[in-house]
């Protein structure tokens, strides 16, 4: 049924090839802002609403809650057809190149509206602030990403909270160092305490574990680590946080000690 549709609104592969563009960023979310859609295609608005008619009723519009005009799929499946090559052969479409272009321009936009912030609409800029990190780790873009949270070093978030997400074999270590070494490490870390991101805050202290021990925590990072794993459940755990951080003071240090 999706290859007959295909078939009637583009007769040949060329045709269809001038809407793949459109499609690749398509499929990368249920809802993608249309401005992003516009600014990451390089259509002008004669363009844009020339591929928005040969999409017909496959794409619909809708409106956000922070009134950002946002573009979608009529059916889920859509995305779920295109982006399988098993199903849709000559008419797949590639999720990662889609997301690598989308992470290209979030980053360009990111760095550009830092020293013009007129260049593009606020709530654009805020939404691919939040999903940056997203568009790169879809398109398995590791080295990249690792490149773009090092240029984020003294704003730590958002950009941060997607480092979890690097695959399990990846070296840390750079990427450790320069969140320990950065100014606002401890209120990123503070931020994530408040919105309840325990797993991520648990994530990165059991790496800063690993590489640096305990006893390189100050008193700021021995708190929110313990209170965030008490908070979450763990009593237990957290005692014995406590107690091995406990371990690099004498008795009579910690009994004098008021913290």
């Amino acid at each position: 049924i999706y290859q007959s549709m295909i078939r009637r609104r583009f007769p040949t592969i060329k045709e269809y090839a001038q809407i793949k563009p459109f499609l690749e960023v398509m499929c990368i979310s249920d809802t993608i802002p249309e401005e992003l859609v516009i600014n990451v295609c390089g259509f002008t608005k004669y363009e844009y609403f020339k591929q928005l008619d040969m999409l017909g009723s496959l794409v619909e519009h809708n409106r956000g809650e922070d009134g950002v005009a946002e573009l979608l799929f009529s059916h889920k499946s859509y995305a779920d057809w295109f982006t399988s090559a098993h199903k849709s052969n000559q008419y797949y479409i590639d999720q990662k190149n889609g997301a690598f272009r989308l992470a290209l321009f979030a980053k360009q936009a990111i760095e550009k509206s830092a020293s013009n912030p007129n260049l593009y609409d606020p709530r654009l800029v805020q939404y691919l602030c939040a999903h940056v990190g997203t568009y790169f780790i879809e398109a398995q873009r590791y080295v990249e990403l690792e490149e773009f949270l090092l240029s984020q070093s003294f704003t730590l978030y958002p950009y941060w909270n997607i480092w979890k997400r690097f695959p399990s074999d990846w070296d840390h270590s750079r990427l450790l160092a320069a969140l320990w070494n950065s100014d606002g490490r401890d209120q990123y870390l503070q931020t994530l305490q408040r919105e309840g991101n325990t797993e991520h805050i648990c994530w990165v202290f059991e790496q800063a574990i690993q590489n640096y021990g305990i006893d390189k925590f100050n008193r700021n990072l021995i708190s929110i680590y313990i209170d965030t794993v008490h908070l979450s459940g763990s009593y237990i755990k957290a005692v014995e946080i406590a107690d091995d951080y406990l371990r690099g003071f004498s008795l009579q240090e910690v009994l004098d000690d008021e913290f």
